[in-house]
Protein backbone atom coordinates (compact mmCIF):
# COMPACT_ATOMS: atom_id res chain seq x y z
CA UNK A 1 0.00 0.00 0.00
CA UNK A 2 1.11 3.51 -0.59
CA UNK A 3 1.33 5.93 2.56
CA UNK A 4 -1.96 7.65 0.32
CA UNK A 5 -3.63 4.02 1.14
CA UNK A 6 -2.87 4.50 4.38
CA UNK A 7 -3.74 7.73 5.22
CA UNK A 8 -6.94 7.31 3.61
CA UNK A 9 -7.65 3.93 5.94
CA UNK A 10 -7.07 6.34 8.57
CA UNK A 11 -9.33 8.66 7.85
CA UNK A 12 -11.71 6.40 7.31
CA UNK A 13 -11.50 4.89 10.73
CA UNK A 14 -10.98 8.52 12.32
CA UNK A 15 -14.94 9.63 10.22
CA UNK A 16 -16.45 6.56 11.85
CA UNK A 17 -15.06 6.80 15.27
CA UNK A 18 -15.97 10.67 15.45
CA UNK A 19 -19.45 10.61 13.99
CA UNK A 20 -20.24 6.76 15.89
CA UNK A 21 -18.99 7.94 18.81
CA UNK A 22 -20.54 11.67 18.69
CA UNK A 23 -24.04 9.89 18.05
CA UNK A 24 -23.54 7.56 20.58
CA UNK A 25 -23.17 10.17 23.12
CA UNK A 26 -25.64 12.58 22.22
CA UNK A 27 -28.21 10.34 21.34
CA UNK A 28 -27.63 8.26 24.64
CA UNK A 29 -27.55 11.95 26.63
CA UNK A 30 -30.71 12.97 25.28
CA UNK A 31 -32.73 10.19 26.37
CA UNK A 32 -32.09 11.03 30.08
CA UNK A 33 -32.20 14.74 29.52
CA UNK A 34 -34.60 16.78 32.39
CA UNK A 35 -37.57 18.62 30.86
CA UNK A 36 -36.17 21.82 30.49
CA UNK A 37 -32.46 20.90 29.70
CA UNK A 38 -34.56 18.65 26.73
CA UNK A 39 -36.16 22.35 25.75
CA UNK A 40 -32.40 23.74 24.65
CA UNK A 41 -31.37 20.88 23.23
CA UNK A 42 -30.90 20.69 19.13
CA UNK A 43 -33.84 19.76 17.30
CA UNK A 44 -33.29 16.27 15.57
CA UNK A 45 -32.85 17.97 12.05
CA UNK A 46 -29.85 20.51 13.67
CA UNK A 47 -28.45 17.79 15.64
CA UNK A 48 -27.64 15.50 12.78
CA UNK A 49 -26.00 18.44 10.79
CA UNK A 50 -23.87 19.43 13.60
CA UNK A 51 -22.86 15.57 14.33
CA UNK A 52 -22.06 15.10 10.93
CA UNK A 53 -20.33 18.83 10.23
CA UNK A 54 -18.78 18.66 13.38
CA UNK A 55 -17.94 15.76 15.04
CA UNK A 56 -16.78 15.35 17.56
CA UNK A 57 -16.70 18.53 18.67
CA UNK A 58 -20.58 19.37 18.73
CA UNK A 59 -20.79 16.88 21.87
CA UNK A 60 -19.06 19.90 23.89
CA UNK A 61 -21.23 22.08 22.34
CA UNK A 62 -24.50 19.33 23.24
CA UNK A 63 -23.85 19.37 26.92
CA UNK A 64 -22.90 23.30 27.38
CA UNK A 65 -26.13 23.75 25.58
CA UNK A 66 -28.48 21.79 27.81
CA UNK A 67 -26.60 22.06 30.82
CA UNK A 68 -25.30 25.34 30.90
CA UNK A 69 -23.05 25.72 33.62
CA UNK A 70 -19.64 24.13 34.53
CA UNK A 71 -20.26 20.71 35.71
CA UNK A 72 -22.21 20.28 31.81
CA UNK A 73 -18.52 22.03 30.36
CA UNK A 74 -16.85 19.52 32.05
CA UNK A 75 -18.84 15.95 31.17
CA UNK A 76 -18.77 17.67 27.21
CA UNK A 77 -14.90 18.02 27.64
CA UNK A 78 -14.41 14.65 29.27
CA UNK A 79 -17.02 13.14 26.28
CA UNK A 80 -14.71 15.14 23.74
CA UNK A 81 -11.21 14.14 24.91
CA UNK A 82 -12.83 10.35 24.95
CA UNK A 83 -13.31 10.35 21.81
CA UNK A 84 -10.35 11.94 19.95
CA UNK A 85 -7.82 9.51 22.36
CA UNK A 86 -10.00 6.28 20.63
CA UNK A 87 -9.88 8.27 17.33
CA UNK A 88 -6.35 8.49 17.75
CA UNK A 89 -5.57 5.07 18.98
CA UNK A 90 -7.60 3.26 16.56
CA UNK A 91 -6.21 5.00 13.37
CA UNK A 92 -2.72 4.23 15.36
CA UNK A 93 -3.57 0.45 15.38
CA UNK A 94 -5.28 0.62 11.82
CA UNK A 95 -1.84 2.03 10.50
CA UNK A 96 0.41 -0.57 12.81
CA UNK A 97 -1.53 -3.23 11.68
CA UNK A 98 -1.17 -1.99 7.64
CA UNK A 99 2.92 -2.46 8.40
CA UNK A 100 2.58 -5.76 10.42
CA UNK A 101 0.43 -7.38 7.66
CA UNK A 102 2.95 -5.87 4.87
CA UNK A 103 0.04 -4.67 3.30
Amino acid sequence: MTPGDVEFVQLVVSWTVGVGGAVLVIVRDERRLTEGQRERAWPVASRNAAIYAFSPFCVFIHFVRTRRDARGAAIGLAWLAAIVVVDNGLQFAAGALIDWLAL
